[in-house]
């Protein structure tokens, strides 16, 4: 059997098990799912690690409550049953927080819920509600080339990077969010500017200076480039600094802990520099556009070419779906400048923190060492990560919750183990650290009506293992 065929047949069972309730449900489904998660959309799809479109129309507070109010009452001794299958666990440890709430904000069920805790990557929630109300989410980051002395025995072309992490090293791919932006286009479009000026060689720079000097956060743990989980913090890089090939769908999940460069911006000059031999024009490359004579120069600048990344939401939705540590962290930074604040993690991580604050969520106990969640020092509860949640269903929030993973079918659920009678009924953000397990997120009864919900494991005595209760826990909450 292909892989496609047993793809296709692994989702045909799920189907089959799950369509059998679904219609109990429907009715006081279909509000929730007109306020933005389109679950028949999901169990009528195969099992796959791309991203899966949710309609972004309102979700107001109000079509919610309503759901849930039209909804079987909760069946509280199986919700306390659940807890307490969580509870007896051994492999859970001691130093554990839940809350589970319905939309209106009832809580439900709460065991140390304003307990600081290392969130790994639940953290980053946090990140990506401030980006939406802070950032315009359909603008792009844009790599520009210009031309900043025209004479053509001494043309100086500088590169300057924007922010995007994700740029291709070939033509613009406008079917992946990696590639979206070529720099064989760029070279392209920038070789055709300069012939016109009667320029065959140039000297090539590169301006990397948009996040300042700073490109990781001062607690990032050891050897998180090699291992694959971060990249430096630059103005651009290709293929977000990973080593080696993406393959056909370079936004699967499956490319997520490719090792990384520590000098992704050398790579793009370098790249560049060859693309543009390639098409005839000879470019001795430099890195670092830094000389402050040439950038007094800048301002006078004639723009070459350009070429722009997929918008900030598809890569915010990706980021989430990824759990990716170095586009969130790129997120954090981005806010900063945009608030005008120190240009640094600490500025970035002060300015969501206080982002998330007048957004009305209680910041009481949590701490961000980074805007990610890989950093050694970072705490949150499960009181302020449910009400980032809470915050994802309202409209404006369409992107962070597109970004959450669904249980059976994508994102970083799929490393979970789900029965099938829950596949399209949890969507929730994950984190994992060598002594942390963490899940957030919201679940639809088949009872019908919407409950939200967060978990943290600090200090497990078995890790696998207590990744697996809060996955049993979690699918509980469907059928309480």
């Amino acid at each position: 059997m292909t892989r496609a065929a047993h793809s296709k047949t692994t989702a045909d069972k799920r189907h089959k098990h799950v369509i059998s309730w679904l219609i109990a449900s429907l009715i006081v489904a279909c509000v929730i799912l007109a306020g933005g998660l389109y679950v028949h959309r999901l169990v009528q799809q195969k099992k796959q690690d791309t991203l899966i479109p949710i309609e972004q129309a309102a979700a107001p507070a109000a079509l919610v409550n309503k759901a849930t109010a039209n909804a079987q009452p909760i069946d509280t001794a199986a919700l306390k049953q659940d807890l307490q299958t969580f509870e007896s666990n051994l492999n859970v440890g001691k130093d554990y927080s839940i809350i589970v709430e319905q939309p209106d904000g009832h809580v439900l069920l709460s065991v140390n819920p304003n307990t600081p805790r290392t969130p790994a990557s639940n953290l980053k929630t946090f990140t990506a509600l401030a980006a939406v109300h802070t950032l315009d989410m359909n603008s792009t980051l844009n790599t520009t080339t210009y031309l900043v002395n025209s004479t053509p025995s001494n043309a100086v072309v500088v590169l300057k990077g924007g922010g995007d992490m994700l740029l291709g090293s070939g033509y613009n791919d406008p079917n992946h969010i990696f590639g979206r932006a070529g720099l064989a286009t760029l070279a392209e479009q920038t070789v055709a500017a300069l012939k016109k000026k009667g320029i065959t060689t140039i000297t090539l720079d590169a301006d990397n200076s948009l996040f300042g000097s700073e490109d990781m956060p001062p607690t990032m743990i050891a050897d998180a480039s090699s291992q694959g989980y971060f990249t430096p913090i630059v103005s651009m890089a290709i293929d977000e600094g990973k080593i080696g090939s993406l393959g056909s769908n370079p936004d699967s999940i499956k490319n997520a802990y490719l090792p990384r460069e520590t000098n992704p911006v050398k790579s793009v000059v370098d790249t560049f520099a060859s693309l543009l031999q390639k098409d005839g024009i000879a470019a001795n490359g430099q890195y670092n556009f830094a000389n402050a004579k040439q950038m007094a120069e800048e301002t006078s600048k004639t723009q070459l070419a350009q070429v722009h990344s997929a918008p900030l939401w598809e890569i915010l939705r990706l980021t989430l779906q990824q759990s990716n540590n170095s586009l969130m962290e790129l997120f954090g930074r981005l806010i900063a400048n945009k608030v005008h604040a120190a240009n640094s993690t600490a500025g970035a991580t002060s300015a969501v923190t206080s982002i998330d604050e007048k957004l009305g969520i209680n910041m009481t106990g949590v701490h961000m060492a980074d805007c990610c969640g890989l950093s050694n020092g970072s705490t949150a509860t499960v009181a302020a990560l449910v009400q980032v949640q809470r915050q994802f269903y309202d409209s404006a929030n369409a992107a962070s919750l597109e970004g959450m993973g669904v249980s059976g079918f994508s994102g970083t659920l799929l490393e979970h183990n789900f029965t099938p009678e829950t596949y399209g009924l949890v969507r929730a953000k994950t984190g994992t650290l060598s002594n942390v397990s963490s899940m957030s997120g919201n679940v639809l009864r088949t009872k019908g009506g919407l409950l939200f919900f967060s978990v943290i494991i600090n200090n497990p005595t078995n890790l696998t293992a207590a990744q697996d209760v809060i996955d049993a826990f979690v699918g509980g909450l469907t059928q309480v």
